[in-house]
Order: structure tokens, then sequence, then C-alpha cells
């Protein structure tokens, strides 16, 4: 794994596979404007113990520009807070954080919503 508050290639999602296995009926959490899909993945071979997808549909926001923007933001969220969740992971897990809303929002409002993210995934893997 690269350093703690880093965001690697290592650390995303690029098989075709995976994504289709993570929006299948699976385990999520919501909180509005985010929603986050987690697949417990037994690929024994990954040297991290969480990989990420990061979508925002075309259908909420036409401009690439925007959804770029939306993108970037959440990236940034989660790699500042991957320190608070990386130490409850015991498996390896696929995670999709997908946003939902129909125009840009900054990051201090996206942070309200990740912070309850945070704590409903902590509680989660702490359970398993």
């Amino acid at each position: 794994m690269q350093g703690l508050y880093s965001f690697g290639k290592s650390e995303k999602i690029t098989e075709k596979k995976l994504i289709d296995e993570l929006f299948k009926p699976a385990v999520f959490f919501k909180a509005y404007p985010l929603r986050v899909h987690v697949l417990p993945c037994p690929v024994a071979t990954w040297s991290i113990p969480i990989k990420i997808l990061i979508a925002v549909p075309k259908r909420n926001l036409r401009k690439s520009t925007q959804r770029n923007y939306q993108k970037r933001v959440l990236r940034e969220l989660y790699r500042q807070h991957k320190n608070q969740l990386l130490p409850h992971v015991k498996t390896p897990h696929a995670l999709a954080i997908i946003y939902s809303d129909k125009q840009n929002l900054g990051p201090a409002a996206l942070q309200k919503s990740w912070d309850k993210l945070l704590v409903q995934l902590i509680d989660y893997f702490k359970s398993c």
C-alpha cells in the first residue's frame, strides 16, 4: 500500500467483472446525496484492504466538467478519511461510491454526508 494519505492506481477498481458484481444486490449505505455499495471480495491477491470505484451518473449531471468536479471532490474526501476506515477492515472489500444529486455540491456539503457514511461503514466493518 502507498502512503497513508495517497490514492494510487492500485486502490481503484478496474476489473469489469468486479464492477458488475458491485451493482448486483449487495450491502449498501445511503446518506443523501451519496450511496456506497459494499462487496466482500474473496480475492486474496490484493495487497490492500479496500478498492473503490467513484461514479457520477450522466443522467444526473449532464456536463462532463460537473461530473469530473464531483468525482474529484469525492476522491479527495476518501483520500483524507481512509485512515479512519482502514483499521476496521479485516478482509478485502470493494466499495462503489455513487453521487446521486442533480446539482453540484461543494466539499463542505459533501463532508456531512461522508461523515454519516463513514460511521455506517465502520460499524459494518466491525461486525464482519
